[in-house]
């Protein structure tokens, strides 16, 4: 017994811990359009969008026969836009903007025979928003009239959403550094504050 554990430490000792970061931009998101508002307090569309680039740290922690266990924490910016309006010249444009991170956290397999090593992972990843703003831009007989803004906090609670991840991409080896492109696709359970569940992108990352 101690034997066989003192291999399996070693076999994982082996496996150096390896730090790096991901940076990527959106290949794919559904746009969220919508109608809002009332007759008699305006109407508009509301469009809810996410910045197509991401970017944040990675790390890999090597295990027995090919795998690895991956966690990232992904950071870019979301925002939201609704325009309530009577006619052209009376209304006001509602903005929300904050944070956005993502936790994901796979399982990888991958290849180890030369320096070009495919891989594959699956896991789940948790969505983080805070740090919410927003402002009101109010409009009255303009172009006559100037708009006047607002800007005020938003508190939004324990804003956390889940999804479902799967990846694959290959493992390239420059020296002591490792390139690592891969496409990813997130099925989010929830829609709230992002434009649509399914979630695809193209990510590049450097570790060593």
């Amino acid at each position: 017994m101690g034997c066989a554990l003192y291999l399996i430490l070693a076999a994982l000792h082996a496996q150096a811990l390896t730090l790096g970061a991901k940076g990527g931009v959106l290949i794919y998101q559904a746009a969220d359009t919508s109608e809002v508002g009332f007759r008699n307090v305006g109407m508009g569309p509301s469009t809810t969008n996410v910045r197509r680039y991401t970017l944040g740290p990675s790390i890999e922690i090597g295990l027995l026969f090919h795998f690895r266990i991956e966690a990232d924490a992904l950071y870019r910016r979301f925002g939201r836009t609704e325009s309530l309006f009577f006619n052209s010249a009376f209304g006001h444009i509602n903005r929300l903007s904050g944070n956005d991170w993502q936790f994901p956290l796979l399982l990888k397999f991958q290849d180890s025979r030369g320096r070009l090593k495919p891989f594959v992972s699956a896991g789940a990843a948790l969505r983080h928003i805070w740090g919410l703003q927003g402002s009101t831009e109010s409009f009255f007989n303009r172009p006559i009239i100037p708009p006047t803004v607002s800007r005020y906090p938003v508190y939004a609670g324990k804003n956390i959403q889940a999804g479902l991840v799967f990846a694959c991409g290959v493992r390239y080896q420059m020296g002591p550094i490792a390139v690592l492109p891969e496409i990813r696709y997130t099925r989010w359970t929830s829609i709230s504050l992002q434009p649509g569940r399914h979630q695809l992108e193209f990510l590049l990352g450097l570790a060593r």
